[in-house]
């Protein structure tokens, strides 16, 4: 069994040196450690890589530090699983028992599941009702409920999230404490290693890149961390760090008004650049009419002296800050007197990139439907008669619908993403508009589509839920499959925006629940 030293232990927070509180938590993480090694409820599991058992070990640790010190990180996640599920936790019964503000076994039981789903997204669902699960929750929760009273406050921890202190115009400070909260915070375990292997893929590719310059590759690799701090999904609740942070804020019954709780964000996206002040340039977004940003000086630094108002076309991603806007990462920009054939292609752009063009197609398609979301075709072949004579498209030569192979195909549409297609799991959607509809099948297959981003599209998945053509979806139970149902019925939409990393306010289109 590896033991988790205190300068690892420092890895989840925001300062450099260790004092008596973080030897304090570092030695229960071991006491910990030693339980579920103990326990190994995940033994035998082939899937399982190393470190789990450490990483469920420090989660609890640091969560228990969190309760004791009432920053607000758990406190947030359980108050949003109620606005959102109506319950503080998915999948558990709390009674009268259960206290927000505390330690509680299901929280553990939570936690623990978590911990080792994490490491089986994409492959398999971990049943949050296993019996080990709980048996382990019992065991560690006596070991924290003996120390509950007595365990230190983090000063240097409240301190930091107490956001206060930053002077209004610091941006970066407000930023540093951002990037430290999604790559490092406990609650956002694994977040820096998939950006480690994403940094690793877009290295490999970079290195075979003649044309790109090492300066260039450290500017391109700078504007992925960035903007991976900025705009990354947290892995429980599926929003940004900034959010989850003025979340916090909020918990901490922080002032709303204060320019740290005024935020937002914009992909990387293309603007003109309108009007310019002393302090910033007005940039207008070339897909969205009539909308404008005051993005400050400061923020671009040197490419400010190459962006002409009216002569200029930048691509950039914006964050929201207080009043104005901030430039984060790469910018590429582009002088429109010195192109003559750039006004004509702004226009081409506005059409291509315009989310005018994908709602025509959602609307091209309930038109030709008849008003139904989706339809079913025992081929490719069929779907493409459809698609040309139906929805009047024409089949682009260089598309190749071979990837679907041979068999059933569901056809939908969604303003966000246009047509899509759905194959192998046909069956498993309970709807009298579908013909190939097979019960028995459903009940082995369909909780992939409850589970498996790369099978279906979020919003097409939550129709399909809202709409009990997900009735099927069940997990193993030693209780029985009726009961693997019921409990799926009870979770579908947590586990749903889980598995996606999504969620309902941020990403199904209004357009879709017509």
């Amino acid at each position: 069994m590896k033991k988790i030293y205190p300068q690892q232990w420092l890895h989840y927070h925001p300062y450099t040196k260790s004092d008596t509180v973080d030897r304090y938590y570092c030695d229960i993480v071991n006491k910990l450690m030693k339980v579920i090694y103990d326990y190994d409820v995940m033994a035998g599991d082939p899937i399982v890589g190393e470190g789990v058992y450490e990483d469920a070990a420090i989660f609890i640790g640091a969560w228990f530090e969190d309760v004791i010190s009432q920053t607000g990180i758990w406190q947030v996640f359980t108050s949003e699983c109620e606005k959102r599920y109506g319950s503080r936790l998915p999948f558990y019964e709390l009674d009268d028992e259960y206290y927000y503000d505390e330690i509680n076994i299901e929280d553990i039981r939570f936690i623990l599941w978590h911990s080792f789903q994490s490491w089986k997204k994409g492959v398999k669902v971990y049943n949050p009702e296993n019996k080990g699960l709980e048996n382990l929750a019992k065991a560690i929760y006596d070991i924290l409920d003996k120390e509950y009273e007595t365990a230190p406050e983090n000063e240097r921890l409240q301190e930091f999230f107490d956001f206060s202190n930053i002077e209004e115009g610091n941006y970066l400070e407000y930023r540093n404490k951002i990037e430290w909260f999604f790559m490092n915070c406990y609650i956002n375990i694994g977040c820096y290693e998939d950006y480690l292997c994403s940094m690793d893929e877009i290295m490999s590719e970079y290195e075979d890149d003649d044309s790109m310059d090492e300066r260039t590759k450290d500017i391109m690799l700078y504007s992925k961390r960035i903007n991976t701090v900025l705009m990354g999904r947290t892995p429980l609740l599926g929003i940004t760090a900034p959010e989850y942070i003025k979340l916090i804020q909020e918990y901490n019954k922080a002032d709303h008004n204060a320019y740290y709780m005024n935020i937002g964000s914009v992909k990387e996206a293309m603007y003109t650049v309108e009007s310019e002040t002393d302090e910033y340039f007005v940039f207008k977004s070339l897909i969205e009419d009539n909308t404008y940003y005051k993005v400050t000086k400061e923020s671009l630094e040197q490419n400010s002296q190459r962006l002409v108002p009216g002569d200029t076309l930048v691509t950039s991603t914006l964050f929201k800050y207080g009043e104005y806007w901030y430039h984060n990462g790469a910018m590429m920009n582009y002088r429109i007197s010195e192109n003559p054939g750039m006004k004509k292609n702004i226009k081409e752009l506005k059409s291509i990139l315009g989310p005018n063009n994908q709602e025509k197609v959602y609307k091209d398609f309930i038109k030709a439907t008849k008003g139904k979301q989706f339809i079913f075709f025992k081929d490719v072949d069929e779907m493409v008669v459809f698609i040309e004579k139906k929805i009047e498209y024409k089949k682009n030569q260089d598309l190749d619908f071979s990837s679907l192979g041979d068999g059933l195909v569901m056809l939908s549409a969604t303003p966000k993403n246009g047509l899509c297609f759905m194959k192998n799991l046909c069956y498993c959607v309970a709807s009298p508009d579908n013909p190939y509809y097979n019960q028995e099948q459903a009940e082995k297959e369909a909780i992939n589509l409850l589970i498996d981003q790369h099978s279906i599209p979020y919003e097409l998945s939550c129709y399909l839920l809202d709409n009990g053509c997900l009735k099927d979806a069940g997990l193993n139970s030693t209780l029985g499959a009726e009961h693997g149902r019921e409990f799926v019925r009870k979770n579908a939409q947590f586990m749903m925006d889980y598995f996606f990393n999504k969620c309902r306010e941020k990403d199904y289109n209004d357009v879709f629940k017509m």
